[in-house]
């Protein structure tokens, strides 16, 4: 499997146009807008991805390429775009979910917190981690359901600045990421899951792990508490 890409393409850059080999390209292949160029760029790419016999993987921009179904895994990350949910599951693409909200974990994880990132003023708290369940989604339905393998977090590290930083994004939601993945809705309770918390935090500090540091010292690098 190899995962290309194919997110956050700016079409209002003006270089685009003043390329010589994009307009070339345009004009061998009578595509009349940049939006046509990088899709055929990204058919090309799939295609030297499916000759090698292995699946392709992409972000959700890629729905309305119309790419084989068969060969391709969608990546839908943009919560506020519910439709290009919708298209993926339509089209009959498997479908990874790994929306912004609630599961990239650059995402500050309280309101309170002021160093990291939000989306307006929403934020990836814990609870919302663990109670996360596709079939709440909008599309998502008894029909195509099966079309979806899982859930993904994601971490993007421009804002963060050292190890000591990560783990304390990554814990502790990435034990609620767990249980969102692979326990049944039946057979969860955040309660329990809170109170299973405190095993995990005396795990890591026996363990000695860096988050153990940030346990004892309230988190040194953020100035934030845990919760």
């Amino acid at each position: 499997m190899l995962h290309l890409g194919g997110d956050e393409v700016s079409f209002g850059n003006d270089k685009w146009l003043a390329d010589p080999d994009v307009k070339s390209l345009m004009a061998r292949k009578q595509l009349k807008t940049v939006q046509e160029v990088e899709q055929y760029f990204m058919q090309r790419m799939a295609d030297s991805v499916y000759a090698m016999n292995a699946k392709l993987l992409a972000w959700d921009e890629v729905a309305g390429m119309n790419l084989p179904k068969k060969e391709t895994i969608v990546f839908w990350w943009r919560h506020d775009k519910p439709q290009q949910l919708q298209t993926t599951l339509d089209k009959g693409y498997q479908t990874v979910l790994c929306p912004r909200i609630p599961f990239y974990f650059d995402f500050v994880q309280d309101s309170t917190h002021s160093l990291g990132r939000k989306w307006n003023k929403a934020y990836s708290g814990l609870q919302d981690v663990y109670d996360f369940k596709a079939a709440n989604l909008p599309g998502v339905n008894s029909s195509n359901q099966k079309q979806i393998l899982g859930v993904q977090a994601n971490v993007w590290t421009e804002t963060i600045a050292d190890n000591y930083r990560l783990d304390y994004m990554l814990y502790p939601r990435i034990a609620a990421l767990a249980e969102t993945a692979w326990t049944s809705n039946d057979k969860k309770s955040y309660t329990s899951f809170a109170q299973n918390l405190k095993q995990h935090f005396y795990y890591t500090i026996m363990k000695g792990s860096t988050i153990s540091i940030l346990l004892k010292n309230k988190c040194r690098i953020c100035k934030e508490g845990i919760f």
